[in-house]
């Protein structure tokens, strides 16, 4: 059986876990969809969202069971546009997606925020651990994060002016 657990956490991570063990196809997605559509009042056709990292994790172009696949196929149901970018996985998601209408794969991370609504973390590759943040508020239409990683400090965000939800972490700004 295919399973898909949302916004994991801990308790995600140990039934996911549990399912595994009983030979199912289990992937975990940090970001939950219904959190990005609450935030944007339910209207995600016609948003184009960045997405950074679209392996399952840092160091890999192993997208088997990537939050980033579900994601990505999730939005493009909705009407959205996904601008993406890897260190490694590029190849691979070209395979996976092809040309899929409404999914551009970006040569690198800034590309992908030009004029984006959103930025989601989907993998914690180390190049977007310090990302120049000026830039990003720049880039995007609205300083903006979902981060399924938790890589940013909540209250410095705030203080730099982002919206900024860390997906299961219980100090940040919830959407759920």
């Amino acid at each position: 059986m295919q399973v898909t657990i949302f916004e994991t956490g801990y308790v995600g991570l140990v039934t996911g876990s549990c399912l595994a063990d009983a030979d199912n196809h289990v992937c975990c997605v940090d970001i939950d969809l219904a959190g990005i559509s609450q935030h944007f009042g339910g209207q995600l056709e016609g948003k184009t969202f960045a997405l950074w990292g679209l392996a399952f994790k840092p160091n890999t172009d192993d997208m088997r069971e990537a939050p980033s696949r579900v994601l990505i196929e999730l939005l493009l149901q909705a009407g959205a546009r996904v601008r993406a970018y890897d260190p490694e996985a590029l190849g691979e998601a070209s395979h996976i997606f092809g040309s899929w209408p409404g999914l551009e794969l970006c040569p690198n991370q800034e590309q992908v925020l030009d004029d984006a609504d959103a930025l989601l973390i989907c993998t914690e590759w180390k190049c977007f651990w310090n990302p120049d943040f000026d830039l990003l508020k720049q880039m995007l239409k609205k300083p903006l994060i979902f981060d399924g990683r938790n890589l940013y400090d909540p209250e410095i965000l705030k203080d730099l002016g982002f919206t900024y939800y860390a997906m299961g972490r219980g100090d940040s700004v919830r959407c759920f």
